[in-house]
């Protein structure tokens, strides 16, 4: 398992796509999980990237709010 984590607009995101697309490309098996809390447009580009790369994500209903 690898976590992904850092500040705000550096990158994550796409880094984790560019592993997960690495990492498939030496037959590992790959599972995307989105939990951005702060940020839904997050969790619909790594779903993005997972369609693209043809992995399975993992991810929970955005909620607006408390």
């Amino acid at each position: 398992m690898i976590l992904i984590v850092g500040v705000n607009g550096t990158g994550k995101t796409t880094s984790t796509a560019k592993l997960a697309g690495f990492l498939k490309s030496r037959r590992h098996s790959v599972m995307l999980a989105a939990a951005d809390t702060f940020r839904a447009a997050a969790i619909e580009q790594l779903g993005i990237w997972a369609d693209r790369l043809g992995v399975e994500i993992v991810k929970g209903a955005y909620k607006i709010g408390r």
